[in-house]
């Protein structure tokens, strides 16, 4: 929004088309490496992937998902963070849109680890929870359902997770 605004103020300099524009922004994740916002992987079944990695981006991910119709759906989360955030408070945010939570860890020495990220998930009201320490298996272990899938918490989750995602081609990833 910020760079549209710019264009319209820099117009009478820098003439810039609709097209182009247009253009620019269909092509704005291969071109900056934009991944992970609220980014549909699958339809069938439904998977989605979203670097929410604090309270507020949760909160705006669950109210973004209901203006798209995805609203009251319960998903099976794969989740990890960093130990520097209000966990507990993401996980609170999350419960409502949770089936199973897998609780998972990026490799890097700040993902809190998944037997922490369970204990707090069951005391935000989250039922069912598997604990699983690579992100890898965590992905694959929600794919097995064949349910609807949420990936978020943590850039570094959305990193793992699109390499895990993308090591596999569409026929064989529902396969297992």
């Amino acid at each position: 929004g910020v760079a549209l605004a710019g264009l319209e103020f820099l117009a009478d300099r820098f003439p810039v088309s609709t097209e182009h524009v247009a253009n620019g922004l269909s092509a704005l994740r291969e071109r900056a490496g934009l991944r992970g916002r609220i980014e549909r992987l699958s339809d069938e079944p439904l998977v989605v992937l979203d670097v929410a990695h604090n309270a507020a981006g949760i909160k705006a991910l669950s109210s973004t998902l209901d203006t798209c119709g995805l609203g009251g759906k319960r998903w099976n989360v794969v989740f990890a963070a960093m130990d520097d955030k209000a966990i507990d408070v993401m996980l609170e945010a999350l419960e409502p849109l949770t089936a199973v939570l897998f609780a998972t860890a990026p490799h890097l020495d700040r993902a809190l680890a998944p037997a922490q990220i369970a204990a707090l998930a069951a005391a935000a009201g989250i039922e069912r929870v598997c604990e699983l320490p690579l992100v890898a298996d965590a992905v694959e272990a929600a794919i097995r359902l064949q349910e609807p899938m949420l990936i978020v918490g943590s850039f570094y989750l959305a990193d793992e997770a699109l390499s895990c995602w993308n090591s596999r081609s569409e026929e064989t990833l529902w396969e297992t």
